[in-house]
């Protein structure tokens, strides 16, 4: 089932792109199996086979079907859920991998600084950014998963 928000890139009608595959979700749904409602056969909609091919945002770890690359943004894919999520959704287009970018330098720059002037008995910058981290952690921020990559890049920085 469809019910999901999603931001108005993702959720366009399907566009083209240069090289002819389609960006944006719009109404796509791709599954396994066969879809939970046949219609051609209305009455066998209750033997569902539907395994959902996209990731579902809040029941779904992206960490287990996703990797981020820091040094240009894009997502890569560890399952087939997670690289038909970013081809539908178009994940990888130019303004997000930007956008991923700056929110990992900016977490791991924060980090780094918070950990510094921590050493030097300076708490508030550390007690700022350790509210950010746990929203992070939590999932309550965008690009969560790669502010998550942050922390631990900067904590392996600071402890290696």
């Amino acid at each position: 089932m469809n019910l999901l928000p999603s931001c108005e890139k993702c959720n366009q009608q399907p566009k083209k792109r240069p090289d002819g595959t389609l960006a944006g979700k719009g109404n796509r749904f791709p599954v396994t199996g066969t879809h939970a409602y046949d219609h051609a056969d209305p009455l066998k909609s209750d033997i569902v086979n539907e395994k959902p091919l996209l990731l579902h945002p809040c029941i779904d770890n992206p960490d287990e079907h996703l990797k981020f690359l820091p040094e240009t943004g894009a997502l890569g894919w560890l399952t087939e859920r997670g690289e038909k999520t970013i081809e539908i959704c178009d994940l990888n287009n130019e303004h997000l991998c930007e956008t991923r970018r700056d929110a990992y330098n900016q977490m791991k720059d924060a980090f780094l600084l918070a950990a510094l002037t921590a050493k030097l008995g300076i708490a508030a910058p550390a007690q700022d950014v350790q509210k950010k981290a746990e929203r992070y952690i939590k999932g309550d921020l965008a690009f969560s998963m790669v502010g998550r990559q942050a922390i631990i890049a900067a904590r392996q920085q600071v402890v290696p």
